[in-house]
C-alpha cells in the first residue's frame, strides 16, 4: 500500500528552486531600495516615482518575509535530511550545509520577529486607553509595514486571533519534523499528524482569525481536507500494519 521514495540529502538540491525565486525577489528589493535612496537624495521633486519605488520595495520585503516564514516547514524538513544523511558524493556538499543553516536561521528569526510584533500589539492592548490604542496601533503598523504580512490579514481582537500566522508556521514546522524524524514509525506519524490537525481546525472554527471571509473559507476548506486525509491515512496505515502481521 505504501512505498518509500528516496530524496537527495543536499539542501540546495531539494530547496534550490525556491531559493532561486527568493533570490530574484531579493535582487528586485535591493534594486528598488537603492533606486528609492537615489530618488530621495537627488530627485525629491518627483513624488510619484518615490511612491512607486517605496511600494515595490515594501511588496518585495513582505513577499520575502512571508515566503521564508511559510517555508519554515520545508526548510526544517530538508535541513533534517541534510544533517542526518550528509553524503560527500552529493552535489554542493560543502556549500549546502552553510546555505541550509542560513535559511533555517533566517526563517526562525522571522518567526521570532512575528512573536515580537505580536507582543508589542498585546502590550498596547493591555496598557492603553481606546484613543491611545488606535494611535499606537497605527504607529506600530507603520513601523513594521515591511513585515505587515505577519499580522495585517488577521483579526486583532485578541492575541490568539492575531497569532494565526505564527501558529500556522509552527504547525508546519512540527509537521515536517514528525514526517522526517518518525519515518520508521508510520502509525505514530499518522496519529500525530491527525492530532496536530484537529486543534488547528477547532481554532479556525472558533476564533475565525481571518479578516477576509474568503481567506477564512479557503483555510477552513484546506484544513478540513487535511484532517480528512490524515484520518484516512491513519486507517490505511493501521490496515497495512495489520496485513503485514
Amino acid at each position: 500500500m505504501f512505498r518509500k521514495d528516496s530524496l537527495p540529502s543536499s539542501f540546495i538540491t531539494n530547496f534550490g528552486d525556491d531559493l532561486m525565486g527568493l533570490l530574484v525577489v531579493f535582487a528586485i528589493f535591493i534594486a528598488s531600495y537603492l533606486a528609492s535612496f537615489i530618488v530621495n537624495k537627488w530627485m525629491r521633486n518627483i513624488p510619484t516615482v518615490r511612491i512607486i519605488l517605496h511600494r515595490v520595495s515594501l511588496t518585495c520585503q513582505n513577499f520575502l518575509v512571508g515566503s521564508f516564514a511559510e517555508s519554515l516547514g520545508p526548510i526544517s524538513f530538508y535541513a533534517t535530511l541534510e544533517f542526518r544523511n550528509s553524503n560527500p558524493e552529493e552535489e554542493y556538499y560543502a556549500l549546502s550545509p552553510i546555505v541550509c543553516m542560513l535559511s533555517l536561521v533566517l526563517a526562525l528569526c522571522i518567526i521570532f520577529l512575528c512573536g515580537w510584533i505580536l507582543g508589542k500589539f498585546q502590550a498596547i492592548r493591555k496598557n492603553s486607553s481606546e484613543e491611545e490604542k488606535k494611535k499606537a496601533f497605527e504607529l506600530l503598523e507603520k513601523k513594521y509595514e515591511g513585515a505587515a504580512v505577519l499580522f495585517e490579514e488577521f483579526e486583532d481582537s485578541s492575541i490568539l486571533t492575531q497569532s494565526a500566522f505564527l501558529l500556522f508556521s509552527l504547525r508546519a514546522l512540527i509537521e515536517s519534523l514528525i514526517i522526517c524524524l518518525l519515518f520508521k514509525y508510520p502509525m505514530a506519524q499518522s496519529i500525530l499528524l491527525l492530532v496536530l490537525t484537529f486543534p488547528l481546525l477547532t481554532y479556525i472554527l472558533m476564533k475565525k482569525p481571518f479578516k477576509s471571509k474568503l481567506d477564512l473559507a479557503q483555510q477552513l476548506m484546506l484544513i478540513s481536507l487535511l484532517f480528512v486525509c490524515n484520518f484516512c491515512l491513519t486507517i490505511m496505515t493501521g490496515t497495512d500494519l495489520t496485513e503485514k502481521n
